[in-house]
């Protein structure tokens, strides 16, 4: 298990949930997504190899997580300019 600070949710004013973090090399497989909310992390189960840990979520984040079904995660490549970079993949992780 990977703890992971390249990350970021980005919220909308309807309260939808979506994470950003750097591609992986491998590819997720029925993706799951735990949340401890003592801790203020979410645990990204990607595949029965590839699990990451996100620390430091915001309570607001933490709160609507522990409301919803799945979690909608884009993957993408970086660039030197932010703006630029490039989606890998887009997919959704069930919270368990």
């Amino acid at each position: 298990m990977a703890d992971f600070d390249g990350f970021e949710f980005i919220v909308t004013e309807q309260e939808d949930v979506m994470l950003i973090i750097y591609a992986r090399s491998s590819n997720p497989i029925n993706p799951t997504v735990s949340i401890n909310k003592q801790e203020k992390s979410v645990i990204l189960h990607r595949n029965q190899n590839d699990i990451v840990t996100l620390e430091n979520v915001e309570d607001n984040v933490i709160d609507i997580l522990s409301e919803e079904n799945a979690l909608l995660i884009a993957e993408v490549i970086p660039t030197e300019n932010p703006l630029e970079n490039e989606v890998k993949q887009v997919y959704e992780a069930k919270i368990s």
